[in-house]
């Protein structure tokens, strides 16, 4: 009993000690609210994360970015997505970088099926005002690096 008091004392002395302000905290946030939009599969709240100037190496801009995620969630089933923040780096005041890895578990109940798939994305965020954007991203299968 002793030991189950000490590490939820443990737990949250961690959350309490770590600003919920902090560019960390606040990416990780982000990363959390589209994780659970695309599995509600609300591909405007995916949106509001996407800065305007966004840009990637594949040629997307944020209009083909949203397209791209509206097309791959209108797919039938289930979805459940799981996240691993690998790392996140704070680049300059305004400007960072998380590497996240992700799995997509598309549940289809009328075929029984269960299809898995692995990515890990590289995505750069800058902050304008107070709020952080996503301004950037790439993206590989599996635990490829991403180019």
């Amino acid at each position: 009993m002793l030991t189950r008091l000490c590490v939820l004392a443990f737990a949250f002395l961690l959350v309490a000690c770590s600003s919920a302000d902090s560019p960390e905290a606040q990416i990780r946030a982000i990363v959390a609210e589209v994780a659970a939009a695309a599995e509600a599969r609300q591909t405007r709240s995916i949106a509001a994360h996407i800065s305007p100037s966004y840009a990637d190496l594949r040629g997307h801009d944020k209009a083909s970015l949203v397209n791209l995620v509206r097309a791959t969630l209108l797919r039938g089933g289930s979805l459940v997505i799981l996240t691993d923040i690998q790392s996140i780096a704070l680049i300059t005041e305004r400007l960072a970088e998380a590497k996240v890895s992700v799995r997509f578990n598309e549940i289809d109940v009328r075929r029984l099926g269960l299809a898995s798939e692995r990515y890990t994305f590289i995505v750069q965020f800058e902050r304008n005002g107070t709020k952080w954007q996503v301004v950037a991203a790439r993206w590989a299968t599996g635990d490829d690096d991403p180019r």
